[in-house]
């Protein structure tokens, strides 16, 4: 099965995952696309920064920097004295097919993919929101992992608002894309423990730990199936219920936090912390 991997230049979560697909043996990785936030960011910085806040954009600034200089030394010294600490750095090291774009649905690179004639284009931590003409591309079939139990806390930060309304358990989905964001047809879910004293980076890393473990096998079984027709929610309780319906009707949707939502969220970390301690 010939797959291709989509996502963010800046990724780290996504390492895990781009693990199983290099060091697979039923799967061949043709290529991996890097979709270049550091270009969004400077065509449109206002939005970036309240998105993610002025800390966490000087933060993604320094690590690419660090990064560029990393691979560079890497390269020099072969890519085997130093462990990559990003997905980028890791393909750059595994010296895997690999290209950088600014949009995943522009005609040169949907030429390319095209060109690659892939069975699964898997996204994984990627901002870049696929279009009909991606989505529609035969034979290639448009996978995402997400890091949530969908339907619930869809959304580009789900971590973020699991950690600030309290929740005790995380969990990742693999399911089929549609132009609905976070909805498809559910291909496999299971769920993680959520540690609170942990890091969003390392509570998605740890997700995203957990969704590699299932890729291989979730991949295969939807690659050898003849097509349904049909999309569908599995929901936890074991019913199903219909795309739209879903959509109408179940689960949640989070989108970018405020400035005030992320001092709200310390402000909650501190107070649980505290009674943790009491306890």
């Amino acid at each position: 099965m010939r797959v291709a991997m989509l996502t963010n230049l800046t990724a780290r979560a996504s390492f895990p995952v781009l693990q199983r697909l290099a060091t697979s043996t039923e799967i061949e990785l043709v290529h991996v696309f890097f979709y270049d936030t550091l270009s969004a960011s400077r065509s449109s910085p206002l939005i970036v920064l309240r998105q993610f806040g002025w800390k966490k954009v000087v933060s993604k600034a320094g690590e690419a920097m660090l990064s560029k200089l990393r691979i560079v030394l890497g390269q020099r010294l072969g890519g085997k004295w130093l462990l990559p600490r990003s997905v980028y750095e890791g393909a750059v090291f595994g010296q895997l097919p690999l290209s950088v774009t600014t949009d995943i649905n522009d005609a040169s690179t949907l030429d390319h993919l095209r060109q690659l004639d892939v069975d699964i284009l898997l996204v994984c931590v990627c901002k870049n929101i696929l279009k009909s003409e991606v989505l529609q591309l035969k034979p290639t079939q448009c996978i995402n992992i997400h890091p949530s139990l969908l339907p619930y806390y869809r959304g580009p930060t789900p971590t973020f608002w699991m950690l600030y309304h309290g929740e005790s358990q995380t969990g990742f989905t693999i399911h089929s894309m549609t132009e609905q964001i976070d909805q498809g047809e559910v291909l496999a879910q299971r769920p993680v423990p959520l540690d609170r004293q942990k890091s969003e980076l390392e509570i998605e890393y740890q997700v995203f730990s957990a969704a590699a473990d299932d890729l291989e096998e979730t991949l295969l079984r939807f690659n050898q199936r003849a097509p349904t027709g049909t999309r569908t929610w599995a929901i936890q309780d074991g019913s199903q219920v219909r795309v739209d319906e879903a959509h109408a009707t179940v689960g949640s949707y989070h989108t970018y936090p405020t400035a005030d939502d992320r001092r709200e969220l310390k402000k909650r970390l501190m107070q649980r912390l505290s009674y943790d301690l009491r306890e």
